[in-house]
């Protein structure tokens, strides 16, 4: 719940346990063994209290929800009850998913019935749009939790897939399952792995050609910049959220102006209090609000297939203007749209070549050029999906967005080359790099004294920063080359440490040097204000004339000198 505060505050959750032993059962439908401990709500700070207070104490755990029971609570009396707590909640949009943690791999296995209905409801979940995400927990006495015994048929209904589909990429429904889970933190790591996986940018027709019927796609952000929530004005008195408010007055008379409003001329016709125009030439073009939205209509939003090219050719690293999305078939929007995406992905992949194509992403938008880059599918050893089958949507630059690189400083050396190269290999992460192992700091610090304030906590949480360098293993492996490196380029010391902020500039030690400096900047124009303070200070203490404080009264002064000496 504190991840999802930062994450999706707007969000509801609630928390269900089932297969325990309550007199009177605490559920919508009174059922048996279900214990609605947090009905759906958007997270705060009361509830995530209520939790923490249970998880310190088995009693109190005990006392609110009752002992555990011998496991018979019908499965599929908990499926209704969340589909019955999600529909009462009356959500328009967003989606719905129950996030099941258990340690048992196959429930009622003494009864066929039992297991059916369970399924029969996991089905009718798919058709009423509410997803079940499985987190396998493996109990003492326990070395494996084999999904396939029960589970494994439960999310294949759910996603109203078959036994032949499962390898059609629905891999966040049926990988790491089979992984235990033995740390909080793995498992904490998991949950926000999944919650990410099915949030889609947008969805979008994908047109391959004239007269066909266009496939439908999804698109997913690999990587996106997380940033700090906008703080919100709030009364000092009653701490009431203020909500702002614009208003647009007439310079002549005052009145309040409402773009919808319109004015009768003295002709009989009608124009609106308020208008739009561009400056063109010294002349004010003037638009109405239908002309402004036809001038930034470039169509419906898609994609539009425009051709294909070798992709030695089509893609160069200065090429990604941001970063890549995901493309996937959208099968639930258009049906077949599965099939001729793995065949256009199939026929990319042999020959080597990318979709280049026309990209509007919502109403409105700027249309882009963008390259289709096909990613085969990866499997590891135990069948599990490392990579899905997709295309990555790289944005390719128009012609005036590329810029002429700056030359490169002139030092050719043979030596300097193997030195760099031996830094290099030094200095190499020899298990590669992945962005989930650093975190940004500056975000973790300020959401732990939020939620230190919040919780009424003593102090916050300390917070690693992991993209501090280390700088005694480097000079460990790399001392002695950056000395050679050093001498290379004439440098008197290397620079580990962080480095001191030095002024800009310094006076000349002489006044001659002085004089000369003030002399040829009072024969540019502004040239005195690029001096800096203490040149300005060390001419007129040189001439005789006490200098004052701030910049622009030196600048005078030395102007003033100047003029009364001719």
């Amino acid at each position: 719940m504190q991840n999802k505060i930062i994450s999706s505050e707007d969000d509801f959750v609630g928390v269900l346990c089932y297969n325990v032993g309550l007199r009177e059962p605490t559920n919508p439908l009174k059922f048996a063994g279900v214990h609605v401990l947090q009905d759906l709500s958007s997270p705060d700070a009361k509830r995530i209290k209520q939790l923490e207070r249970l998880a310190e104490s088995e009693e109190s755990l005990k006392a609110m929800v009752g002992n555990e029971d011998d496991g018979n609570t019908m499965l599929s009396n908990v499926f209704w009850i969340c589909a019955t707590l999600l529909s009462n909640k009356k959500i328009q949009s967003g989606t719905k998913r129950v996030f099941l943690f258990t340690d048992d791999d196959e429930p009622h296995n003494t009864s066929i019935a039992q297991q059916r209905a369970a399924k029969i409801r996991a089905r009718d979940f798919g058709d009423l749009g509410i997803s079940i995400e499985l987190f396998s927990i493996v109990s003492a006495g326990k070395r494996t939790f084999n999904k396939e015994l029960f589970w494994a048929d439960i999310l294949r209904l759910n996603n109203n897939l078959s036994e032949d589909d499962e390898d059609l990429g629905e891999e966040s429904y049926l990988v790491s399952v089979e992984a235990s889970i033995e740390k909080m933190e793995e498992l904490l790591q998991r949950v926000r792995r999944r919650e990410s996986k099915k949030r889609s940018l947008a969805r979008l027709p994908f047109q391959l050609g004239e007269g066909m019927e266009p496939l439908a796609v999804k698109l997913y952000a690999r990587l996106q910049e997380t940033k700090k929530n906008n703080f919100v004005w709030m009364d000092s008195e009653s701490g009431r959220v203020v909500v702002p408010r614009t208003e647009w007055l007439s310079s002549r008379t005052g009145a309040v102006l409402n773009e919808a409003e319109t004015v009768e001329e003295e002709n009989g016709s009608c124009k609106p209090t308020m208008r739009h125009y561009y400056d063109f030439g010294g002349e004010k073009v003037i638009l109405d609000a239908e002309d402004i939205g036809r001038l930034k209509d470039y169509g419906p939003p898609g994609l539009q297939l425009l051709g294909f090219k070798p992709k030695e050719l089509a893609i160069a690293p200065y090429y990604n203007l941001t970063y890549a999305s995901f493309v996937y078939p959208d099968e639930m929007a258009t049906r077949g749209s599965m099939t001729l995406f793995s065949s256009l992905l199939d026929e990319m992949q042999r020959s080597n070549t990318v979709a280049m194509c026309r990209y509007i992403p919502r109403v409105r938008a700027t249309p882009r050029l963008v390259a289709l880059v096909p990613q085969p599918e990866e499997r590891d050893d135990n069948e599990v999906q490392l990579k899905p089958p997709g295309m990555h949507l790289v944005q390719l630059p128009f012609a005036d967005d590329l810029r002429e690189a700056q030359p490169l400083p002139d030092v050719q050396s043979i030596e300097i080359d193997t030195v760099m190269l031996q830094m290099i290999e030094k200095l190499t992460l020899t298990a590669g790099f992945d962005v989930d192992w650093y975190e940004n700091p500056a975000l973790q610090k300020h959401y732990a004294a939020l939620q230190a304030l919040a919780l009424e906590q003593d102090e916050p949480d300390q917070v690693e920063d992991r993209t501090m360098p280390n700088y005694a293993a480097i000079q460990k492996r790399t001392g002695s080359l950056l000395a050679k490196l050093n001498e290379l380029f004439m440098v008197e010391k290397p620079r580990l440490e962080t480095p001191v902020k030095t002024r800009k500039r310094t006076a000349p030690e002489g006044d001659t040097d002085v004089v000369l400096i003030i002399e040829e900047a009072s024969k540019q124009v502004d040239g005195l204000s690029g001096l800096t303070v203490a040149i300005l200070k060390s001419y007129l203490q040189a001439v005789g004339v006490k200098p004052k404080r701030l910049k622009d009264e030196l600048v005078l002064q030395v102007q003033d000198y100047l003029k009364s000496k001719g």
